[in-house]
């Protein structure tokens, strides 16, 4: 049995409120992941088959912080995604500029709240399940 997690395209982009905060970073990440289908049709090139695809719309991948509308300033929190490693210096600087203003203007929960909206429609992640023939 083989299984594979991965984030499909969508996934990336409406799965997780921080990622319209690093959208140049988003995008740059989602060129290195295969499409859906193109995943599926490799694994099936490899001697699977595909016997199921889960995934879980009420989970969040790194757990209750997850939600934390000041987590992209702290490097711990972002060490809980790769994705914050991709950014440059400026880039993160930029971003926690922007958390920083929209929290002394009163609007970095709804910011959060509003992002996380789509997440419980396509979810954070997708786990692909197959057979070797």
């Amino acid at each position: 049995v083989l299984v594979v997690n991965f984030c499909s395209h969508e996934q990336l982009r409406r799965g997780w409120w921080f990622f319209p905060l690093i959208e140049a970073t988003a995008e740059r990440m989602i060129e290195r992941h295969a499409p859906l289908l193109e995943l599926e049709s490799m694994i099936v090139a490899s001697g699977f088959d595909l016997c199921g695809r889960f995934v879980p719309t009420d989970a969040v991948m790194q757990g209750h912080s997850y939600y934390d509308p000041r987590g992209p300033l702290d490097a711990t929190w972002r060490a809980g995604d790769s994705v914050w490693a991709m950014l440059s210096a400026a880039e993160l600087e930029q971003v926690q500029k922007r958390v920083r203003d929209m929290d002394a203007r009163g609007e970095l929960e709804n910011f959060v709240a509003d992002h996380d909206a789509e997440r419980v429609h396509v979810g954070q992640a997708t786990f692909l399940c197959a057979r070797r023939r």
